[in-house]
């Protein structure tokens, strides 16, 4: 009867397998639900003037959303939880002159978060090419 588990290439493959299981069980730092390192928080409008939110693409040259807020009013958004990943809003008046922007970064979920938009900076040089 020969022995399977004895020679090498079996016990080289059981490894291999064995292996690829283990890497299975180990958190990777990037998700596969997208939705799975964000948490909602809310961008208000604490100005007494009408602002434009628009969230940046690569750049603050192209936009994946524009809101309207009036004074008073607040805009739902979500945010990473993933230090290495800031997101960009541009807030413009409403004839669409830049006013300055809002960077959002976190390391971890925040319950209840409100940014308000008088809290804006400086818009960082790289995001106009």
């Amino acid at each position: 009867m020969k022995r399977y588990f004895g020679s090498a290439r079996v016990q080289l493959i059981v490894l291999f397998v064995g292996g690829i299981l283990l890497l299975g069980l180990i958190p990777m730092k990037r998700h596969i639900d997208p939705t799975a390192a964000t948490f909602g928080l809310e961008v208000r409008n604490d100005t007494s003037r009408v602002v434009i939110l628009k969230q940046c693409g690569n750049d603050c040259r192209s936009f994946h959303k524009r809101v309207r807020l009036a004074p008073g009013t607040s805009a739902a958004e979500n945010a990473s939880d993933e230090s290495d990943v800031t997101q960009w809003f541009l807030v413009t008046d409403a004839s669409d002159h830049p006013l300055g922007c809002i960077g959002l970064r976190f390391d971890r979920k925040l319950e209840g978060l409100v940014i308000p938009v008088s809290h804006m900076g400086g818009c960082r040089q790289e995001l106009f090419p």
